[in-house]
């Protein structure tokens, strides 16, 4: 009550960009990343490998290898679904099973789950489905639950440590 008018009055207001640039990976990136993360799968199978041995010396039921699966671990299939569909990292970790229609070719982002509170139907080209296809064969999830579960069947809150190594690599 002590100032008449705000000195702030006359000030116009900055303009929002509210559609935010996208930033998508060049050909020569994304070459580059798949090539990484082909590497970190391959130690990955290496050290399985080596670990199988370890316990056929010794007399143990050998751990099942991973010559033959289409994925080493969850990394490689979770970017590529990333990458290919430009879902974001939590409705990556939160996508169920029964969200994913592989006849369809379609990947549903739920609305609870989503930034803009709004439900979206992504189209999946044959890289993503070919992706989701073998995962959903690999994974012991029977096709039901979350896409990507971590150890404890849970849902994932992040992926930090994979993620910086490969960034690092």
């Amino acid at each position: 009550g002590h100032i008449p008018q705000s000195p702030l009055a006359k000030v116009k207001r900055l303009k929002e960009d509210k559609q935010p640039k996208v930033r998508y990976l060049s050909h020569a990136e994304y070459n580059r990343l798949i090539k990484v993360l082909d590497e970190r799968e391959e130690r990955i199978r290496q050290e399985r490998d080596s670990h199988i041995a370890w316990q056929i010396e010794r007399g143990l039921e050998p751990s099942p290898s991973l010559r033959k699966a289409p994925f080493a671990d969850y990394l490689k299939p979770m970017v590529i679904v990333s990458v290919h569909t430009g879902v974001r990292r939590g409705e990556l970790f939160s996508l169920d099973w029964s969200d994913v229609n592989l006849e369809l070719g379609l990947l549903s982002v739920l609305g609870s789950l989503s930034k803009s509170g709004e439900t979206r139907h992504i189209p999946l080209n044959s890289t993503a489905r070919e992706t989701l296809k073998n995962w959903k064969a690999q994974s012991a999830t029977d096709g039901e639950g979350l896409v990507f579960p971590n150890k404890d069947g849970e849902r994932f809150d992040n992926v930090n440590t994979a993620w910086e190594a490969v960034l690092n690599d």
